[in-house]
C-alpha cells in the first residue's frame, strides 16, 4: 500500500517483535525459547513471504496464523504484490480446510494500515490472520460493541484506512468494525465464547509447544496433500 508521497514503505524486521525474530532465523523468539525447536518446526506452508503455521496456544484443534515474515502491521499494509500471495494463501487454506473439516473455515484480525497506532486489541504488532476452522457468525457479536464500517468481498484492491477489526466469513465476505479502544484480544476472546471455550482465550495462558510442533506436522501434511488424512 503506498504512502501519501506514493512510495512503498520500507519494510524490515524489528528487533523487539517475536515474529520478526522467529522468521529471520533467530532463536530467541517465544516459541524457540519455549520449544528448543527452531522456527521451521512450527512452520506449515509458505505463500511467497507469507509463512502459515500453528497458533501458540491455540483455541480449537487447526487454529493457524497467517503472517509475512517482515514487520508491517495489517495485512492490507503488505508489499507491492504481496496482497496476492494473501489472497492466495486464505483461497488455498480454505480448499483445503473445507475438505479437510467438511466446512468452511473463518479467519480475524486486528490491524493496523496506519502503522502510527501503538494499541488496538492487538498483542502483537506484527501483522497476522487467524485461521479458525470451526466456523461460527462472529458478526453480532462484534455489532453489539464495535462501529461496522465496511463490508465487502476478498479483494486486494480494497483497502481499509484506519485501524479495524476483521472478520472474513465462510464466504469470503470482509466485515471491518472500528478497532478503537478495542479490548485486548477482542477477536479471540470473542470467537473462544462462541465455540464455547473461553477458557482458551488467553492464549499465554495455554501455550503447549508439544502440541505446537504436533499440530504443525499434521497440517504440514494436510496442506501439502490437500486432502484430509
Amino acid at each position: 500500500m503506498p504512502s501519501e508521497n506514493g512510495q512503498l514503505p520500507e519494510f524490515t524486521a524489528e528487533e523487539d517483535c517475536d515474529f520478526c525474530v522467529e522468521w529471520s532465523g533467530g532463536l530467541s523468539d517465544l516459541f524457540s525459547k519455549s520449544s528448543g525447536a527452531s522456527p521451521e518446526a512450527r512452520l506449515i506452508a509458505e505463500y511467497g513471504p507469507l509463512k502459515v503455521f500453528p497458533c501458540l496456544g491455540e483455541i480449537v484443534r487447526g487454529h493457524l496464523l497467517i503472517a509475512p515474515t517482515y514487520h508491517t502491521t495489517s495485512m492490507f499494509r503488505l508489499a507491492a504484490g504481496d496482497d496476492h500471495h494473501l489472497v492466495l494463501a486464505i483461497e488455498e487454506v480454505r480448499r483445503v480446510f473445507s475438505t479437510h473439516f467438511g466446512g468452511a473455515p473463518v479467519f480475524f484480525e486486528h490491524g493496523d494500515p496506519t502503522g502510527s497506532v501503538p494499541v488496538y486489541g492487538q498483542c502483537v504488532s506484527h501483522a497476522h490472520i487467524h485461521v479458525m476452522p470451526r466456523a461460527v457468525n462472529m458478526r453480532p457479536g462484534l455489532e453489539e460493541f464495535r462501529h461496522l464500517f465496511s463490508d465487502s468481498l476478498l479483494s486486494p484492491k480494497q483497502q481499509p484506512e484506519t485501524p479495524y477489526l476483521l472478520f472474513i466469513d465462510e464466504n469470503l465476505e470482509r466485515h471491518f468494525f472500528s478497532a478503537q479502544e478495542a479490548p485486548r484480544q477482542f477477536l479471540r476472546t470473542l470467537y473462544s465464547s462462541l465455540v464455547g471455550k473461553p477458557e482458551r482465550a488467553e492464549w499465554f495462558r495455554n501455550i503447549d509447544t508439544d502440541v505446537t510442533m504436533a499440530r504443525a506436522a499434521e497440517y504440514r501434511r494436510i496442506l501439502h496433500n490437500g486432502v484430509s488424512i
